[in-house]
């Protein structure tokens, strides 16, 4: 049972609660002081005396101080990390209502840059895929000025707005696309409800042109219920005449 001021309620008559008092005096002589902890939830109850083992072999601590002063459990998240940018040659491919990017080899696919992402498996931690992965794109001048955003990033293999990694597996967001009149380009995608009313989404691909200036690009990458995978990520964007566009970082 929980008292309305949110602390654990003690069991017992108000004689038993004086002698678990007395019994922690004896313990631990002097004032009993609430543990205020970082992290921990506090009570006006606890305290880091122990109380005597009724077997007689060392102390224990009270079991309920012990769970009033335990530390709150932290969030599970998968353990995503940043596996490197690099330039390659982007294919468009699209089968009845799907359209997915591909890396190529064929010379007349445009260049582009993609950012990769791993989801490591640690020994001695709990693997977790990362499901719902989003890319959010800011494309920003020189001033650190917002120039535009590409909402939903593409992802290789993926004609969804997002992807799942699963744990020990990569995958890769498209930043940037030269096409082959040297304009510069971020394709991403647009979710809608099918107009037979189905209930099933579709994606249409929607692109954003970068604007003269356009210096850097800031990727922020979330999960389920929105939740930051990793800290923002920005990239330097270098753009050479008849060179492959490239990026530099993160920084």
């Amino acid at each position: 049972m929980t008292e309305a001021a949110g602390f654990p309620s003690r069991a017992g008559s108000a004689t038993a609660a004086s002698k678990e008092v007395s019994l922690a005096k004896l313990a631990c002589p002097g004032k009993l002081a609430p543990v205020h902890k970082p992290g921990y939830v506090d009570s006006p109850t606890s305290t880091i005396c122990p109380l005597p083992n009724k077997k007689g072999r060392g102390t224990v601590l009270d079991r309920s101080v012990a769970k009033e002063i335990m530390p709150n459990p932290p969030l599970s998240k998968p353990n995503l990390v940043f596996a490197g940018a690099k330039t390659i040659r982007i294919g468009f491919n699209a089968q009845e209502w799907r359209e997915w990017f591909v890396e190529s080899q064929q010379p007349a696919d445009p260049w582009g840059v993609v950012a990769c992402f791993r989801n490591p498996t640690t020994s001695g931690s709990t693997m977790m895929d990362a499901n719902e992965v989003r890319a959010l794109l800011i494309y920003h001048n020189q001033d650190a000025h917002e120039m535009g955003i590409a909402p939903r990033a593409c992802w290789l293999q993926d004609y969804s707005d997002m992807t799942d990694i699963p744990a020990g597996e990569m995958r890769c967001a498209i930043l940037v696309i030269r096409k082959p009149s040297g304009e510069m380009v971020a394709p991403w995608r647009r979710r809608a409800q099918h107009a037979d009313s189905s209930g099933h989404d579709v994606f249409t691909t929607e692109v954003y042109t970068l604007a003269p200036g356009v210096s850097s690009i800031e990727l922020r990458l979330s999960g389920e219920s929105n939740q930051p995978l990793l800290a923002p990520l920005t990239f330097d964007l270098t753009l050479v005449d008849g060179e492959p566009p490239a990026v530099r970082g993160p920084r």
